[in-house]
């Protein structure tokens, strides 16, 4: 069965099902026992640190102190303080590149790793615009085969990938600090569209644009699957911890 909701429907959709995913992602952050968080989200909160570090030295802000990585109780991530001087909407401009520039790094990272698990070749999805109900299966499925059938070096790609995408997504003080900005880009987005009949096609962005929509999936699988192990692995973590104390209190 399908159903099409247009391009737009396709990035609200996506948008959507991000934040459902982010959810999953944070609750399995904060379940998660130390060496469980160590191992499956470290990298992907490296990146995302870096991320936001990088950007605010290209914008010219002033970093106070940064953390790219910290453990608490169940390991809490990191952090990057920085100070600018209010410059109008350009400053909005610059929050906004910074508090989004972990998306965007994993989206690039997500895109060379996703060409690198599919050996140059992604998988051919449907015309962008046309959303069917199994994709989001017919994604996981496709993930899950390529770790299941690849060498080490593919599982480690995928492991890279899923703790990146993990951390992709901005956090809320992330979303905060670039409230201003992005509402300048989605009002210059209205324009753009507006006046998107009388705008050439770019050679190649239509296929780049579906390309993205198939790391965009695979991130969203990648992040439910390592969300799922992470869950399990937990669970197991804590039922051991509770045997070890029933048999330290009966000897």
């Amino acid at each position: 069965m399908t159903f099409e909701i247009g391009a737009w429907g396709t990035v609200a959709l996506l948008t959507a099902a991000g934040i459902v995913v982010s959810f999953i992602s944070e609750f399995a952050m904060s379940v998660a026992p130390r060496p469980v968080f160590h191992l499956f989200f470290a990298p992907g909160v490296i990146v995302h640190e870096l991320s936001h570090l990088a950007a605010a030295l290209a914008c010219g802000h002033r970093v106070t102190d940064f953390c790219l990585y910290r453990s608490g109780a169940h390991g809490t991530g990191g952090y990057v303080c920085h100070e600018w001087a209010d410059t109008g909407w350009v400053s909005d401009i610059e929050c906004l590149a910074i508090g989004m520039a972990p998306l965007l790094s994993g989206m690039v990272a997500g895109y060379w790793l996703t060409w690198s698990l599919c050996n140059g070749h992604f998988v051919t999805l449907p015309q962008f615009g046309v959303v069917y109900c199994k994709i989001y299966w017919t994604a996981w499925v496709s993930f899950l085969k390529l770790v299941a059938s690849g060498s080490f070096t593919t599982a480690l790609i995928a492991y890279l990938f899923s703790s990146i995408t993990a951390s992709w997504l901005p956090s809320w003080q992330d979303l905060r600090n670039s409230i201003r900005g992005l509402v300048l880009v989605f009002v210059a987005l209205a324009v753009f569209i507006a006046l998107g009949g009388l705008l050439p096609r770019v050679a190649g962005l239509e296929r780049i644009a579906v390309n993205l929509l198939w790391v965009v999936l695979l991130g969203h699988v990648a992040t439910l699957s390592v969300s799922t192990l992470v869950f399990v692995l937990s669970a197991v973590w804590r039922l051991a911890g509770f045997g070890k104390d029933i048999l330290e209190q009966s000897s």
